[in-house]
């Protein structure tokens, strides 16, 4: 099942993966397969991690690249910023949300440059201004969020799939029954596919 699931990744071009990132643990290295996602080592511009868990070498062979997914809530379990850049094995790894931006555009991980001067990161010639970490705060504006639709309804056809064609497809778990939800600014929670 993963060398056919390898294999459609392989074929669309589009799909990009996640890796995982802890503050805490041994440290890890970088596989090849994430390094061609990342920028050279952004030294103090950025949030560092030791540890990493990363997508089977198979799976990350095929994908069109892969960001991370870190982000910690604030001393009151409030999910405020977003680091986009982390400092790992002496890569810059951007995050999965900014990969997803460069991709959507069709611009390379190579037109993603760190401006720590500015503070912020630019995408192509956009700047998105963060901390001097390479932190982001978002405006997390929860009404603008698209409407989840159930992976099963897809399957069984309630859902068309035509109407994902030519549109930026997130994919994950939404049920705070399996993922504890993220409490985000405005009193709102968001699973973290949508975070």
């Amino acid at each position: 099942s993963d060398a056919h699931l390898a294999a459609s990744m392989q074929r669309a071009g589009t799909v990009l993966l996640a890796s995982s990132y802890g503050p805490n643990g041994p440290p890890s290295v970088l596989p090849s397969t994430v390094r061609r996602s990342t920028l050279p080592d952004p030294g103090g511009f950025s949030t560092p991690v030791p540890s990493g868990r990363h997508p089977l070498a198979a799976l990350s062979t095929a994908a069109a690249g892969i960001g991370h997914t870190y982000w910690m809530a604030d001393d009151d379990g409030v999910l405020r910023s977003i680091p986009l850049v982390l400092q790992h094995d002496h890569a810059a790894v951007p995050s999965l949300a900014l990969l997803t931006a460069l991709h959507s555009q069709r611009r390379p991980v190579s037109d993603l440059r760190l401006a720590p001067a500015l503070p912020g990161v630019y995408l192509g010639q956009v700047p998105v201004p963060t901390t001097t970490a390479a932190v982001w705060r978002p405006p997390w504006n929860t009404a603008s969020m698209p409407t989840a639709v159930s992976f099963s309804d897809v399957l069984s056809g309630k859902a068309a799939a035509s109407g994902f064609r030519d549109k930026t497809v997130l994919v994950g778990v939404t049920s705070p029954a399996l993922q504890a939800p993220w409490q985000v600014p405005g009193g709102t929670s968001l699973s973290s596919v949508e975070v």
